[in-house]
C-alpha cells in the first residue's frame, strides 16, 4: 500500500462571521492597508446562501489592500480561492510574497483576462476573453519552488505553467489582494473559499524514506516471484526425462 503525504491545511470560508463584519475583525485579514477600513467587509450571497469577502473600492484615490500571513515560509504550496468582480473593466492584483520584498508571483485580473508577470520583465496571459461581472471563478495555483514556476488552473482547467516573477529562496509567507485604481468609479472584488495546503518539511523527509522502503519492498517481492517461478520451471525439466525413461522400461 502506497503512502500518501499528509498536508497542513488552512481554509477560510467566512461562514462563521456575521454579514457586515469589517476589516481586521475578519478572520482572513491580518493586515488592512486600505484608506478606509470599511472598504473590506463580509457580505451574504442570498442566491447561494453563503458569506464571502468583499473588497469595495470607492474611487480612484482609494486602494483596498489586505494581507494574510502564513505561520512561516512554505515551499511547494497549493493555493486555491474563488474570485469575482462587479464589472469587467476594473481589476485586482494578487501577490504571493517571500518576506516583505520578494514578490514571487504577481497576477492580475484585469478587464476580461488573467495575466502574470514573469521574471520581472513581461506579462504573460494566463487566460483571456472570459471574465464576466458578478461571477465567481475558481483559481488554483500549484507552486514548484525548485523550478521557480507554478501551474495555474481556472475552474479546474490547466491553463499552463508560468515562471515566477522572482526566484524563490525559502518559500512564500503571505498572500495579498489589492484592487487596481478604479477610474473614479466604484467597484467591488469578491473572494471566497480560500484554501492553503503544503507538506511540512519533516513530512517530506518521512515521505521520502517511506517511499524508498516501499520501492525496495516491491522490488524484493518481484525478484522473489521471478526466482520462485524459475525454480519451478527447473524442477519440471528435471522430472520430465525420468518419466520418459520409466515409460521406455515398461515397454
Amino acid at each position: 500500500m502506497m503512502f500518501f503525504p499528509i498536508y497542513d491545511e488552512k481554509t477560510y470560508t467566512f461562514e462563521n462571521q456575521l454579514e457586515g463584519t469589517l476589516s481586521t475583525d475578519i478572520d482572513f485579514v491580518d493586515n488592512d492597508l486600505s484608506d478606509k477600513h470599511w472598504t473590506t467587509l463580509i457580505r451574504y450571497d442570498k442566491n447561494n446562501s453563503n458569506n464571502y469577502l468583499q473588497l469595495r473600492d470607492l474611487n480612484s484615490s482609494l486602494k483596498v489592500s489586505i494581507k494574510n500571513f502564513w505561520n512561516k515560509n512554505h515551499r511547494n504550496a497549493i493555493v486555491e480561492f474563488d474570485v469575482g468582480k462587479s464589472d469587467e473593466i476594473n481589476g485586482l492584483n494578487i501577490y504571493f510574497y517571500e518576506g516583505g520584498e520578494n514578490r514571487i508571483i504577481w497576477m492580475q485580473l484585469y478587464q476580461k483576462r488573467i495575466v502574470t508577470r514573469e521574471s520581472r520583465s513581461e506579462w504573460k496571459i494566463i487566460k483571456s476573453g472570459f471574465l464576466e461581472s458578478n461571477r465567481f471563478y475558481h483559481v488554483k495555483i500549484v507552486f514548484n519552488d525548485q523550478k521557480n514556476e507554478f501551474t495555474c488552473y481556472i475552474d479546474g482547467n490547466n491553463e499552463g505553467i508560468f515562471k515566477f516573477n522572482v526566484n524563490s529562496k525559502k518559500g512564500v509567507n503571505y498572500l495579498q489582494f489589492e484592487t487596481i485604481e478604479s477610474n473614479d468609479s466604484e467597484y467591488s472584488v469578491y473572494i471566497d473559499n480560500i484554501r492553503y495546503r503544503w507538506i511540512p518539511t519533516n513530512q517530506i523527509i518521512i515521505t521520502s524514506i517511506i517511499f524508498l522502503f516501499e520501492v525496495i519492498f516491491i522490488i524484493t517481492i518481484t525478484l522473489n516471484l521471478i526466482v520462485s517461478r524459475n525454480n519451478k520451471k527447473a524442477k519440471q525439466k528435471e522430472i520430465t526425462p525420468k518419466n520418459e525413461n520409466a515409460k521406455g522400461k515398461q515397454k
